[in-house]
C-alpha cells in the first residue's frame, strides 16, 4: 500500500503480535521490538521476521514484518507512531528506551493506559527532552 504509515509496535505479548500482523495486513510497514530481557517473548517471530496470525475467521496468516528486533533505535528508526500494547508494570522500561530515540514528529500510543500518558510526559519532562511529539493513550485494543 502506497499510503502505509510507517509504525513501531513494541512489545511481545498478544496484543503486540496481533497488532504488528493486523497492521502489516492493512498494508503498513511495521517494526516489532521488545525488550531485550524479554528476547523469548518474540522468539519465533524474530526467527522468521514473521508472525502467524488465525485471525476471527479461524483463517491463518503468514505475515512477514517489516523488522522484528529487540534494538530500539533500529526499530524506530523513521517510524511515524509507536505504538505500546504493554501493561502498566513494563511502562517504565520501554519508556526508558524509547527515550533516546525519539524524533520530531512521532506520535505515541499507549494501549492499556493507565495514565500512562502523564507518566510518560513527566519523564520528558524530568529528563529535559524537548522533542516535538504526541502522546496518547486507549484503555483497550482495537
Amino acid at each position: 500500500m502506497a499510503n502505509g504509515k510507517r509504525i513501531a509496535v513494541l512489545g511481545g505479548g498478544s496484543g503486540a503480535h496481533a497488532m504488528a500482523a493486523d497492521l502489516t495486513m492493512k498494508g503498513h510497514v511495521v517494526n516489532m521490538c521488545e525488550l531485550p530481557d524479554f528476547e523469548e517473548n518474540i522468539k519465533v517471530p524474530l526467527e522468521k521476521q514473521a508472525i502467524t496470525l488465525i485471525d476471527a475467521w479461524g483463517q491463518r496468516h503468514d505475515v512477514k514484518i517489516n523488522k522484528v528486533t529487540t534494538d530500539f533505535k533500529e526499530a524506530l528508526e523513521d517510524v511515524e507512531y509507536i505504538m505500546m500494547p504493554i501493561p502498566a508494570i513494563g511502562c517504565k522500561s520501554f519508556f526508558s528506551a524509547v527515550i533516546p530515540h525519539l524524533k520530531d514528529g512521532q506520535t505515541i500510543v499507549k494501549w492499556s493506559a493507565n495514565f500512562s500518558a502523564l507518566a510518560f510526559a513527566k519523564m520528558l519532562k524530568d529528563e529535559g527532552v524537548k522533542k516535538d511529539i504526541n502522546i496518547a493513550e486507549s484503555h483497550t485494543l482495537p
